[in-house]
């Protein structure tokens, strides 16, 4: 199974055999893909982790004011 890279790859490969003297300008288009590849996958790392953290957090405040309101409202009651 072919990845996002290979793919690239692949397509840069054919478009540079049309400019075959041009091997300094195929590597520096590899090379910027690769880059920008590479910065979606930690961007997206980060974005994930990000919000993993915040849902975390969100879960822990309800649950910490949630046993809270409980025992206020149990104290009401009795």
């Amino acid at each position: 199974m072919s990845t996002p890279h290979d793919i690239i790859t692949i397509h840069i490969n054919i478009i540079c055999k049309k400019l075959k003297s041009f091997e300094a300008l195929r590597l520096v288009i590899i090379f910027i893909f690769q880059f920008i590849e590479r910065s979606f996958y930690v961007y997206f790392t980060i974005l994930f982790l990000i919000i993993v953290l915040v849902v975390t957090f969100m879960n822990s405040i309800e649950h910490h004011y949630h046993c809270l309101i409980s025992i206020f409202i149990f104290k009401i009651r009795s």
